[in-house]
C-alpha cells in the first residue's frame, strides 16, 4: 500500500472519527427535555446521553438562575412545550454542530416534521433568536416594557413553512428587533 493510501486511512480511523459527526448532518432519539433550548439525544459519534444546547435561540432560565417570577413560569411553559414536540423516544434531526465558550455542544434541531425547533419555540412565544453575545431579558415587564405577539416574523421565520433557520440566516436572526415597546404609565392612559 502507498504511503498516501495509509495516510488517509490513519485520518478516518484516527483523528477524523472522533469529529465525523461534527461536520455532517446526524439523526437522534430523544432521551430527555431538560429545559426549553436544552436536550439529552443519543445520536451517533457524541457520548450516550450528553446535553445538546439547540442553536439559534434562548428560553427563560429555570429555578434559580430565572431573574424574576415571571421568567421561571415562562421557562415552565417552554419546557412543557419543548417535551410535546420532542417525546421520548422521537427521533429529530441535528445539524451545524459546535461547542459554545462553556463546551457545551450546540446544534440545530429538526422535528421529526421537518420543522426547526427553534423557529418553533420562538413563534410559539416562549424563546427568542439567539446566535451569541447577551441574553434577552425575560422580566423586561418589570421595566414597564411588554413583548409584542409575533415579534420575530422579521427575522425570517416561518414554522408553517418548515420553519428552517439556514445558517445563513443567523445574523439576520441576531439582528432582529428586540420585540419590546414601551407601554404607557397607568396615568397615561384614556
Amino acid at each position: 500500500m502507498s504511503a498516501r493510501l495509509w495516510i488517509v486511512l490513519l485520518v478516518l480511523i484516527g483523528v477524523g472519527s472522533e469529529f465525523a459527526w461534527a461536520e455532517s448532518a446526524s439523526v437522534g432519539r430523544v432521551l430527555w427535555v431538560i429545559d426549553g433550548d436544552t436536550v439529552q439525544i443519543s445520536h451517533a459519534g457524541a457520548p450516550e446521553g450528553e446535553p445538546v444546547r439547540a442553536r439559534h435561540f434562548d428560553t427563560p432560565e429555570k429555578g434559580e438562575r430565572a431573574h424574576c417570577e415571571a421568567e421561571r413560569i415562562k421557562a415552565g411553559q417552554a419546557t412543557t412545550l419543548a417535551r410535546s414536540l420532542l417525546p421520548r423516544g422521537s427521533r429529530v434531526g441535528l445539524a451545524d454542530f459546535g461547542r459554545d465558550r462553556y463546551g457545551r455542544l450546540l446544534a440545530r434541531v429538526t422535528l421529526a416534521d421537518g420543522r426547526d425547533l427553534a423557529a418553533v419555540m420562538i413563534e410559539a412565544g416562549l424563546a427568542q433568536p439567539y446566535t451569541g453575545g447577551r441574553k434577552p431579558d425575560w422580566c423586561a415587564e418589570r421595566w414597564g416594557l411588554r413583548p409584542t405577539p409575533g415579534q420575530w416574523a422579521s427575522a425570517g421565520l416561518s414554522p408553517g413553512g418548515g420553519g428552517s433557520i439556514p445558517r445563513k440566516s443567523a445574523a439576520r436572526i441576531a439582528a432582529a428587533p428586540s420585540g419590546f415597546r414601551e407601554v404607557p404609565p397607568a396615568s397615561a392612559a384614556p
